[in-house]
């Protein structure tokens, strides 16, 4: 189903239409398996309470503040415990719903929540997994009322006339038992994600300022300035027509092919069907990056890429970018890396200027100063360091999106009952 321009991505603003009904399933409101609960708060002066907010895009329920008393605007406070359910009526067309965690037990909201409990019938587990279905989010738009997609507000008797196919409560739990493992997989190959990158920052500061030396090398260090390192390259300057839909031309990299702090996004290749001239011409391992930028501002300024495969034979880059020509001698790996340090990427910031549109000081930035190894074994030997942690760090991320698509793919034919898990009391009436 298209989905209608006028609303970001988060929005699911189509028609809710129901599956056919599951064998052994019930259609019915989620009143039927629902309890909306309130735990009136009664705030005492003195008293610190801890406030939460829930996220966008079912990303859950997170501590927001601790106020005191007299700092909370609104005094109509609730109670939520571990397991709740919330939804936030003025952020659910967002996604914004998730169950409490056992450490934000005894934290308060406003009336701006639903709050909710499961009936006997309801496995409430099961209902982070539901609210991941396309026909939920529908149901929680449409549900909805308000002239701004920022101001809309959900009207709880509205979203209980909507009906909604659910399984008996054992599958709930099998299927929420079963959903519940790729959960895991994802956490542990995001904290595994997290440690990398951690150590990855770390290994960075170490080897590329010489606080930690490789095995076997012992030369000396020396610091020198990026203008003698290398040379800038301005990219083509384009114009409307020049662009292709083609993608046999040449490949053309814009500013939205940069990603925040460097790193590369394929939405930004574009096409042209005019030859250019060599020099704005990119090959892969060339370190490239913007010198202006309108809307990401001094995160995409100045923060290098250094260019993957990109599966087409010529590709340039735009006037809005420069290439490096990094001189002979120097490993222009080392020169990435050297460039992503916290230190070079403050250096680039603060040598970005300008209102809505902000311009590197080209001058300013070559200015740079970039400690290194006089030799290039021991340049070359330090980046190839950095890059196996990054290929390692590329294949966790691979990991966790492929995952995530198998969770989500799991969830569209479970929570439909399109797909069945295998019940217990049927495997033994089975085998009996």
């Amino acid at each position: 189903m298209a989905l209608d321009v006028r609303y970001p991505g988060s929005i699911k603003a189509g028609k809710p239409i129901l599956e056919p009904l599951p064998k052994g399933w019930k259609c019915a409101a989620l009143n039927a398996y629902l309890e909306p609960v309130a735990r009136r708060a009664n705030l005492k002066d003195g008293q610190k309470y801890r406030l939460v907010t829930v996220k966008r895009s079912r990303g859950g329920v997170v501590q927001r503040e601790w106020l005191s008393n007299k700092d909370i605007s609104v005094k109509t406070q609730f109670y939520i415990e571990e397991g709740d359910f919330l939804i936030s009526k003025r952020q659910i067309v967002h996604g914004a719903c998730g169950i409490v965690p056992e450490e934000l037990a005894g934290s308060i909201v406003s009336n701006e929540y639903c709050v909710f409990r499961g009936k006997e019938n309801f496995h409430l587990p099961y209902i982070k997994y539901l609210s991941a279905t396309l026909y939920f989010q529908q149901t929680c738009f449409h549900s909805s009322i308000g002239v701004h997609v920022e101001k809309m507000i959900f009207k709880l008797e509205s979203w209980f006339k909507w009906k909604f196919n659910i399984p008996p409560l054992y599958e709930q739990k099998r299927i929420a038992r079963l959903l519940s493992t790729w959960d895991e997989a994802i956490t542990v190959t995001e904290n595994l994600l997290v440690n990398s990158e951690r150590r990855k920052k770390a290994m960075m500061q170490r080897l590329l300022t010489g606080g930690t030396r490789l095995p076997g090398f012992d030369g000396e260090w020396v610091e020198k300035r990026l203008s003698t390192l290398s040379s800038y390259i301005k990219g083509y300057t384009y114009k409307s027509e020049d662009y292709s839909d083609s993608p046999t031309d040449i490949g053309f990299l814009t500013l939205k092919s940069l990603q925040r702090g460097g790193g590369y996004s394929p939405r930004g290749m574009k096409y042209l069907k005019v030859e250019v001239d060599e020099k704005y011409l990119v090959e892969k391992g060339d370190i490239v990056f913007a010198v202006t930028d309108i809307t990401r501002g001094a995160e995409i300024v100045g923060a290098p890429l250094i260019v993957p495969e990109l599966g087409v034979p010529k590709v340039a880059i735009s006037m809005d970018m420069v290439k490096l020509e990094v001189n002979p001698g120097v490993s222009s790996n080392f020169l990435y890396y050297a460039l992503k340090l916290r230190s070079s990427r403050n250096f680039m910031r603060a040598r970005a200027s300008g209102s809505t549109v902000l311009h590197l000081d080209v001058k300013g930035s070559k200015k740079l100063k970039i400690r290194m190894p006089k030799s290039r074994a021991e340049q070359d030997a330090i980046s190839q360091c950095l890059l196996t942690l990054d290929e390692h760090i590329a294949g966790l991320k691979l990991k966790i999106r492929l995952l995530k698509e198998e969770r989500e793919a799991l969830i569209q034919q479970l929570l439909t009952g399109k797909r069945r898990v295998i019940i217990e009391e049927e495997a033994e009436a089975t085998t009996a």
